[in-house]
């Protein structure tokens, strides 16, 4: 069988050429540039080069659907949002082609709406952080009074399409104030993002990861952060496997039902340190950057994802191993920059101490059994690509 990777820059579509590659299929990884990891990965069989959503949606679909009648590809797996939502609006023209590895559009849509998630969930039953939008006819003045600080104001979608392009909505941004709310807003609404308010929890992330077929869970997976790649809260760059506690489970569980949910997900929590209670952030219904562990740990997502669409026999898996740790080396890099770099403005939670990331992060690059995300011994090419690529971006941006 032949699988077509896209998004071949992520640690994931690396981890998923991989073990589709060692279960015998074969694999095409594909990027919008050449100095992709995974298209120098020795699980690749085949590489090509597409054209960036971000410059023309419809010249990328072109791209992708001349390769597919080219190559004859039994299924395509899109990564990340930024090829997600193209290939999703597009889904008819894959039709008889190919097998889109992505729930239906309409479920997928309110998956990748931070907003609609939060009101599914709030109707399910499920706590929510609080959460301010703008009413029909209101001004961001006016809704700034509403707010209670300090808040996070973040875009409604991870991606969004423009015209003909797919654009980022941007990082969350802090507000302790009115004012600095008032600016967040203007940055957002600059870049075209419809933008919303949440309450901000001071505290630790959890993720929930689980695979959905015929409305049933195949396997479920929990992972510790250790470090994220962003000190403020982001993807991790250090994480360990854990038992994943049944009330996430359970609410994930909930929610992801509600949604009529089917393939891959990651519901995120967030645990307040001062009251400890878990509140749902959002769900990312793509694979995630960590995924590399939860392959180490036992839990082949990729292989139970293509086993549920193409219709072969999955039995659930009940467990898997814990206390595996898995690093981004590159991302613990960018952790330990930004830590020197000290507490961003406007940002109140817990910040990590400079000398002891320093020991931490030196720590860990001793450890004999430690897992990483992209370096192998085996397969050890798309490491440099990674390092020599982040290098040019760093030169082109300076």
């Amino acid at each position: 069988m032949k699988v077509l990777i896209l998004d071949g820059n992520r640690n994931a579509s690396l981890a998923a050429a991989r073990s589709l590659t060692s279960r015998g299929f074969s694999v095409t990884c594909a990027s919008e540039s050449l100095f992709s990891k995974a298209l120098f990965s020795k699980a690749c069989n085949r590489r090509f080069i597409y054209t960036s959503p971000r410059i023309s949606i419809r010249m990328f679909l072109e791209d992708i659907l001349r390769e597919i009648e080219h190559t004859k590809y039994d299924a395509i797996l899109p990564m990340t949002e930024s090829t997600i939502w193209p290939i999703s609006m597009a889904h008819g023209r894959f039709e008889n082609k190919t097998m889109v590895l992505l729930p239906p559009h309409n479920i997928l849509k309110k998956a990748l709406d931070k907003e609609e998630t939060v009101r599914i969930a709030a109707e399910t039953g499920l706590p929510i952080p609080d959460t301010w939008r703008l009413g029909a006819g209101e001004d961001p003045a006016s809704l700034a009074k509403r707010v209670s600080y300090p808040a996070v104001v973040k875009p409604k979608q991870s991606e969004n399409i423009l015209g003909d392009r797919v654009v980022e909505g941007g990082r969350p941004v802090y507000a302790d104030s009115e004012k600095e709310l008032l600016t967040a807003f203007s940055k957002f609404h600059r870049n075209h993002v419809t933008p919303i308010v949440q309450e901000f929890i001071p505290g630790k992330g959890f993720g929930i990861f689980t695979c959905f077929h015929l409305g049933e869970p195949l396997a479920w997976f929990a992972h510790e952060r250790l470090r994220d790649v962003h000190p403020t809260g982001s993807g991790s760059a250090l994480r360990r496997s854990c038992k994943a506690p049944d009330d996430l489970k359970n609410y994930a569980d909930a929610l992801l039902r509600a949604f009529k949910w089917q393939g891959v997900a990651m519901v995120e929590f967030r645990k307040d340190a001062s009251t400890g209670i878990v509140k749902i952030m959002e769900v990312n219904g793509r694979f995630w950057n960590s995924l590399p562990l939860a392959i180490a740990s036992g839990v082949d997502f990729p292989y139970l994802l293509l086993s549920s669409f193409m219709g072969f026999k999955v039995k659930a898996l009940k467990n898997y191993g814990e206390n595996v740790i898995c690093r981004w080396f590159l991302g613990d890099v960018s952790h330990l920059g930004r830590v020197m770099l000290g507490r961003p403005k406007g940002f109140t939670g817990d910040f990590p101490d400079r000398r002891q990331t320093i020991l931490s992060f030196l720590r860990d690059c001793m450890k004999p059994n430690m897992h990483y995300d992209v370096w192998s011994l085996k397969d050890p090419l798309p490491f440099f690509v990674e390092i020599f690529e982040a290098a040019l971006r760093s030169l082109f941006k300076r």
